[in-house]
């Protein structure tokens, strides 16, 4: 009997001290994910003001001097939301992804929306004097083809944008994110499947192309 009551309690102790683990493995989960939203948050505040300066730029662009200033000014903020966005992924990749990292994804494909936007302006006033390359895809897409695709896309684009440096200004932009500017962009292109590569607003590519394929459409 005695030996029965002391199972018993080994149990009631294992049980309270996996539940005491349990608890603080969520408490420690919960600090983190809202440690890397902070993180997140403060990238994204200063890239609102970026984009702000460079749309306020864009408007007061006169001769080829502010084109060059110009230009510049949006490769070093495309290459900045550009590796956000790939720590944005590194912390998807390692955890769950929570509705608050779909908003704070949501609100990165926005400021890229508006960058496109912006691009396109300064296209018509600095005329071939850079280019830039928009990639549309899905976030977190449930085909597997597809997510295999869009992975091969990524590391194409990727490694073209190493080569040639700022030559390009490389834009991913997710397309799932339902946003009403970027839906109107997407269908001035007649676009309807993805991933899909736009290259200064001239060329469309859906097949998957070399490097040396892509640089034959750039300016």
């Amino acid at each position: 009997m005695v030996m029965f009551g002391n199972k018993k309690n080994v149990f009631w102790e294992a049980f309270l001290i996996a539940c005491v683990i349990f608890i603080l493995g969520l408490l420690i989960g919960v600090f983190v994910e809202s440690d890397r939203l902070q993180q997140i948050n403060d990238y994204y505040s200063q890239a609102q003001v970026s984009l702000m300066d460079s749309m306020a730029m864009s408007n007061s662009l006169s001769n080829s001097t502010n084109c060059a200033i110009m230009i510049n000014s949006s490769i070093n903020f495309a290459d900045s939301i550009y590796n956000q966005a790939l720590l944005l992924e590194k912390y998807e990749d390692s955890g769950k992804i929570s509705n608050s990292m779909i908003i704070a994804h949501s609100e990165y494909d926005l400021l890229r929306t508006v960058l496109w936007q912006n691009l396109i302006t300064m296209k018509s006033k600095c005329s071939n004097q850079f280019n830039f390359i928009i990639y549309l895809y899905q976030y977190n897409p449930s085909n597997l083809n597809q997510k295999a695709m869009q992975s091969v896309w990524s590391n194409i684009l990727a490694d073209m944008k190493q080569k040639e440096g700022n030559n390009v200004i490389l834009v991913p932009i997710s397309v799932s994110s339902n946003l009403s500017s970027l839906n109107l962009l997407t269908s001035n292109f007649n676009i309807t499947s993805y991933p899909a590569v736009v290259i200064n607003d001239k060329t469309t590519l859906y097949k998957l192309q070399s490097v040396n394929d892509i640089k034959k459409y750039l300016a």
